[in-house]
């Protein structure tokens, strides 16, 4: 019997030892995941000033009366098709072209302020490349505010993702927005798809204006008014003018692909009828040059940019590309005097 039970212990040992590893790689990458977690609310939004030169290489400007700004929702880097998965977009190599060409056209039009949406920070289908630095760089933005709204990593694998603030002029606040959530598993597990950022930047003439990077939800319009509302608290609590742009998931009545919610209106509808932010208004019928998605057959607006009554906006202009499945979107501001 001693003999049997001693077999029995010998076969099934290596088994045990097998069992011990497992669970303690199991535990490992587990508490792993719960450590990001657990500090994912303090590296939710970071600040980076670089050495690079500015955009137009030459020294800032004494006053500011005039801005360009932009917003573009670049889709991870995966190009313009259409549904394709966040790891598609070919080679890495390709992949990083992409992004250089982006950076490109950033620093072609001499844009002072971008947003930008969709934005890697470390994410595996991208190479694990901060898309943010890399763009920022070759666009010659010194400043810039990475803050993640998908925030998940363990051993070799991680998904860190979110909206981007550029910025020829420094940035020296920053003020993170916790949007609705339809479902409270999404903010545990991974931190919520879509969440904003405003930033403080200090202008040369010692004046401060404010910008919102905004990515809304696409879970529906009352879940985007709500976050809307959530902008709109911050502005009014503040004097400082504000700009607001990025990939809104709204469109205004008349316009083509507007949906509202049960009370009847969309959050672009709830800006528009507010009056603290205020954006060149399409008239029907709209101009297919207005519309920023898709952007191989665009067909809706939904990428915007607002500013507040300290501002106006001039011009805007949807520019024609084919590096993300949306259009980037410019404007040029002038301040009222």
């Amino acid at each position: 019997m001693n003999r049997v039970r001693s077999v029995i212990r010998s076969k099934y040992r290596p088994m045990k030892k097998m069992f011990i590893v497992l669970l303690c790689g199991a535990l490992f990458v587990l508490g792993w995941f719960l450590v990001v977690r657990l500090i994912s609310p303090w590296t939710a939004v970071k600040t980076i000033a670089s050495d690079c030169k500015t955009i137009t290489d030459e020294l800032p400007r004494k006053s500011v009366s005039v801005l360009r700004v932009g917003c573009y929702n670049i889709a991870h880097g995966r190009g313009g098709q259409l549904g394709t998965a966040n790891w598609e977009g070919g080679s890495h190599r390709q992949k990083q072209t992409r992004l250089i060409q982006i950076a490109q056209m950033l620093r072609d039009h001499r844009l002072d302020i971008v947003v930008l949406n969709e934005v890697d920070f470390s994410s595996f289908w991208s190479g694990h490349v901060n898309q943010a630095a890399l763009i920022a760089k070759e666009a010659g933005f010194p400043y810039r505010v990475e803050q993640r709204n998908v925030d998940i990593a363990i051993p070799f694998f991680s998904l860190r993702f979110g909206n981007v603030i550029l910025s020829k002029y420094p940035i020296v606040e920053t003020v993170f927005l916790d949007y609705p959530h339809p479902s409270w598993f999404e903010e545990v597990f991974y931190g919520g798809l879509k969440e904003g950022v405003i930033a403080t930047l200090a202008l040369p003439d010692s004046g401060r204006i404010q910008v919102a990077a905004v990515h809304l939800s696409l879970e529906g319009e009352t879940v985007r008014r709500a976050s809307v509302q959530q902008i709109l608290d911050v502005q009014q609590q503040s004097s400082l003018p504000m700009i607001a742009m990025g990939d809104f998931n709204s469109t205004a009545k008349d316009c083509p692909a507007y949906h509202a919610d049960s009370a009847g209106y969309s959050a672009i509808d709830m800006l528009q009828g507010h009056g603290g932010l205020t954006t060149l208004w399409l008239e029907p019928p709209i101009d297919q040059k207005d519309f920023t998605f898709p952007s191989e057959k665009p067909d809706r607006v939904i990428d915007w940019i607002f500013v507040s009554p300290d501002w106006k906006i001039d011009s805007k202009t949807v520019i024609p590309s084919h590096l993300s499945d949306h259009l980037p979107v410019t404007a040029l501001l002038t301040e009222h005097e």
